[in-house]
């Protein structure tokens, strides 16, 4: 637990304020959460798809 608070007492120390690390942090948990909910979507997708739909990820991912 003192790690978290560590990294937190420097985050807050980086950043403009407390409420700007909690908003941070809040829209960080969302954004994990929604990722880990549409990521297995989105490979199964591809997977269905064959190697055509994983070149067309790739090329999409670069550009």
């Amino acid at each position: 637990m003192s790690s978290l608070k560590n990294f937190l007492s420097w985050f807050e120390g980086q950043s403009i304020g407390r409420e700007t690390a909690i908003i941070l942090a809040t829209f960080s948990l969302l954004g994990v959460g929604f990722l880990t909910l549409i990521l297995p979507e989105i490979r199964d997708f591809f997977e269905a798809g064959g190697p055509v739909l994983w070149g067309i990820l790739l090329v999409t991912t670069i550009m």
